[in-house]
């Protein structure tokens, strides 16, 4: 310790204690009274961040500018519900069944436009009627399907289903006459042909369920056909 008093003595080559004391007492003065402005200065800082960034959270979002109430327009608005669009048809079905639709929820009407005609298919109600009638007086029966006829084979030979009739279907895909006298074309519509038998209660039952036929002479047959009865159903193609 003495050996560094003296150093520092011979350094700065003052020999006064009191003067030597002054000395290190200033410069201790000036030396932490610098360390402590540095720290005061950035503990100032510090606080002054902390302040703004808290300010600037706690600030209350910008006003929005209001939006300025527009006068009423003298301009008539035109009622959507005064526009109607016009009728669209759509095909829907063959044979000319279409569907009339209106409006954005639409109303389907169904309307027949130049109904192709179709052969006669009795449903399970009009076989039952069919049926009803044909028990009265069983019988024997050739039927004939024709062409677009062979549609109704199914649901005519179900209303012979039970009643006692013997029944023998006979398909053709066309068939033409070929005959000096004249003749109707069976292979069109539906014909009833009778060769000694009666064809009362076939035609009773064909009435009931609103089927259209026709009469026709024996002859008009297909020659293949006429062998097993003396009463015959031809079916063909609609008219």
């Amino acid at each position: 310790m003495l050996d560094w008093a003296k150093v520092i003595h011979e350094a700065i080559g003052i020999e006064s204690p009191k003067i030597f004391v002054a000395v290190f007492a200033l410069a201790g003065l000036f030396l932490f009274g610098f360390a402590g402005w540095v720290i005061d200065r950035g503990y100032r800082v510090r606080i002054r961040e902390q302040s703004v960034h808290a300010g600037q959270k706690n600030k209350p979002p910008p006003d929005q500018p209001k939006e300025q109430s527009k006068p009423p327009s003298n301009r008539k608005v035109k009622s959507q519900s005064s526009k109607r669009p016009s009728p669209q048809i759509i095909q829907n079905a063959p044979g000319g069944i279409n569907s009339v639709v209106t409006g954005g929820n639409p109303t389907v009407t169904n309307t027949v436009v130049n109904a192709a005609p179709a052969p006669p298919t009795p449903d399970k109600a009009q076989q039952n009627t069919m049926a009803d009638i044909l028990r009265s007086e069983p019988n024997k029966l050739i039927a004939v399907f024709i062409g677009r006829g062979r549609e109704s084979q199914e649901p005519i030979l179900a209303a012979f289903a039970g009643t006692n009739w013997e029944v023998w279907p006979m398909i053709y895909s066309g068939f033409s006459l070929s005959s000096d006298v004249p003749m109707p074309d069976v292979s069109y519509g539906v014909h009833i042909l009778e060769n000694g038998s009666s064809a009362a209660t076939l035609e009773r039952a064909l009435t009931a369920v609103g089927i259209i036929f026709e009469r026709a002479p024996w002859d008009a047959a297909p020659a293949t056909a006429r062998g097993q009865a003396r009463l015959m159903l031809i079916i063909g193609n609609p008219k």
